[in-house]
């Protein structure tokens, strides 16, 4: 079980984010046993840190499509 499905209660939709929160897409890109991870730039929340790339998910966006959209971007 993962912690997002422990939290879900009758009536939430799994995966779907709560008042205030924004729903994001993450991209685990592995090729030839390399993982592709990117630094947080400077200006945002945990900047600096490494992350694997990810994107928002835009009001009725499609998740696989954002994690698309992620591991492309920061992959050049």
């Amino acid at each position: 079980m993962h912690d997002s499905d422990a939290a879900a209660t009758d009536g939430d939709v799994p995966g779907a984010a709560a008042e205030g929160e924004t729903p994001v897409a993450v991209a685990v890109v592995e090729h030839e046993g390399q993982g592709l991870v990117v630094q947080r730039p400077e200006g945002v929340p945990l900047a600096g840190v490494w992350a694997f790339p990810g994107r928002e998910v835009g009001v009725g966006g499609d998740t696989a499509q954002a994690a698309v959209r992620a591991g492309l971007g920061d992959a050049g």
